[in-house]
């Protein structure tokens, strides 16, 4: 008797369980779904914004890489130059001495710069290779000075290039790319052009 009005509870209730578990689960969906539009309205009402520091970044980025561009263009290095030829005083060495070794005809006798250190590796021993220097200009037009004397440099083996059939091309800074056997070889002085043009002699 007792099972019999168990099992009749069970048959009424089981409906009644089966609809609310499904109400439950549809209300779990639609809260789902409200999250879900909450979301999308919220990242669309973020989106010009988004969009607007996105063009703010890559105006800045943009800023940046012109800023260092602009500031490289006022270093040069010099290359082989032996240690302590400066004597402790890089700035008032180099503002003389680039003139007189390039034949620039300047103001005073001089060009402007900012500043001149040695590389930060260590000071190597006397019979090792000098640390190169980096010179920053105070001018544009300096450097630029600077930069046209040392290519002009290169004018006459460059000729004794084009006399040999070897085509050459100046490269940023003043690098000379030399075509040979379907390669391009670089060199950062007249001198080692000569040479190069000697081994061919020979």
């Amino acid at each position: 008797m007792k099972a019999n009005i168990i099992k009749v509870i069970d048959e009424k209730l089981s409906p009644l369980a089966e609809t609310i578990l499904k109400l439950t689960a549809s209300k779990r969906l639609d809260e789902a779904e409200a999250r879900l539009i909450a979301t999308e309205e919220a990242a669309a009402a973020h989106e010009p914004r988004i969009i607007e520091l996105e063009k703010q970044v890559s105006a800045l980025k943009n800023s940046l890489d012109m800023a260092e561009n602009y500031s490289r263009r006022l270093n040069i290095c010099v290359i082989g130059l032996a240690e302590d030829t400066e004597k402790g005083q890089p700035v008032d060495f180099f503002e003389t001495w680039l003139p007189n070794v390039l034949k620039l005809t300047t103001k005073a006798g001089r060009v402007k710069l900012e500043r001149a250190h040695r590389s930060l590796a260590p000071k190597p021993d006397p019979d090792k290779r000098p640390r190169s220097l980096l010179l920053r200009f105070h001018s544009f037009r300096d450097e630029q000075r600077v930069m046209e004397a040392r290519r002009k440099e290169y004018d006459a083996v460059e000729q004794l290039l084009w006399e040999r059939g070897f085509p050459s091309a100046m490269l940023f800074p003043a690098t000379l790319q030399v075509t040979h056997g379907g390669s391009g070889r670089k060199f950062t002085t007249p001198g080692e052009v000569h040479d190069f043009i000697d081994t061919l002699s020979g």
